[in-house]
């Protein structure tokens, strides 16, 4: 591609670790879409990537390295990121996954043309790649496109909150995504979890969120990120350990403080303890089974009740009316990059 495709629009990709699985991205993002405005925010023990952009194709990549020590840095890495945006748009990346810009163009044009709307994108689809085949899942995220927040009514956008990886990879208004990182940093905590929900939340609280269809602009990749690290039992550990219940607190108080009129703090919270409640009863169990089925060898189990039953890509987006035609060659595009970069640094 020759042209920018997104000139209002920043992707500020986020890394942590695992410098091959983000060399992927950086060199399929090179190949296919090397004219869009990036920053690289490199939170890894070393700077080794920054010689490797500079081997690549970009024209408007900025990075710097900020090495993550804990969750706060983490945080101050993500605001000093967005300190660099000079765009009306931006949105994050994660290290292992992969974004299809000419769908986020429309996400632009989404917004340009709704006010009152604070982010906008399509349900987010995972993939998997495994001995040579690239699988997709139809969709990553549960109950993606069920929880948008597009009421009006604060209430309603509350009561509504179900799931709180919904949104993270939409594309917002600069302005708002730094609001909503700010809001995270204000709040001192010991608990990844409580910063990632405090992220979500404050958008909802920040206005309406639309939750567009027939697309894909953003595919999670599965089995690379540190989600990986929840399987193992961090995340179960965390959440019994007595920070999280101080989490929670200050977590609730907060967000009353900062966002929530007075008429409605007493329902938001019995709504904010009832979804943690809910919520931490189902992820605690679902943690724990997917330890017991994977050290007995029936992890797929598991992941068949959890995700749509993987296909192949090709055969997936051959076979679905539900994707544009721009999206159906977006996809074999990234197919055969997935591929041919695996044979590549399989050698």
């Amino acid at each position: 591609m020759n042209n920018q495709i997104n000139q209002n629009t920043t992707f500020v990709i986020l890394h942590k670790t695992k410098s091959n699985i983000t060399k992927q991205l950086l060199r399929y993002l090179s190949n296919y879409y090397p004219n869009e405005n990036y920053i690289f925010a490199d939170g890894d023990d070393s700077n080794e990537l920054n010689s490797y952009i500079d081997s690549l194709n970009f024209n408007s990549l900025k990075y710097f390295h900020a090495q993550d020590l804990t969750i706060n840095h983490f945080f101050t890495k993500i605001s000093q990121a967005l300190d660099m945006v000079e765009t009306k748009y931006s949105m994050f990346v994660e290290f292992d996954d992969f974004i299809f810009p000419k769908s986020i163009q429309h996400l632009e044009d989404f917004l340009d043309n709704n006010n009152d709307y604070i982010s906008c994108g399509y349900p987010i689809p995972g993939i998997e790649v495994s001995k040579k085949n690239v699988y997709y899942y139809d969709q990553f995220t549960p109950e993606h496109a069920v929880n948008a927040h597009e009421d009006s009514s604060l209430a309603n956008r509350i009561k509504s909150f179900k799931n709180f990886y919904v949104s993270y990879f939409d594309l917002y208004r600069t302005d708002v995504l730094i609001e909503m990182n700010n809001s995270v940093k204000e709040c001192k905590l010991n608990s990844i979890i409580m910063y990632e929900f405090i992220l979500a939340f404050s958008a909802i609280c920040l206005g309406k969120q639309k939750r567009l269809t027939n697309g894909i602009h953003y595919i999670r990749q599965f089995n690379t990120s540190l989600e990986t690290n929840l399987v193992q039992g961090q995340f179960v550990r965390e959440m019994l350990e007595k920070n999280f219940t101080q989490d929670l607190n200050l977590a609730h108080t907060h967000i009353l403080n900062k966002y929530i009129p007075k008429n409605l703090q007493e329902f938001y919270s019995e709504e904010f303890f009832n979804f943690f409640q809910d919520y931490t009863e189902k992820r605690i169990f679902r943690n724990f089974m997917r330890q017991k089925l994977r050290r007995i060898g029936l992890g797929w189990i598991h992941r068949q009740k959890f995700f749509k039953k993987k296909k192949n890509i090709i055969s997936f987006i051959r076979s679905s009316d539900n994707i544009s035609t721009p999206n159906k060659d977006a996809i074999h595009c990234l197919n055969n990059f997935l591929i041919e970069d695996f044979n590549e640094t399989s050698k």
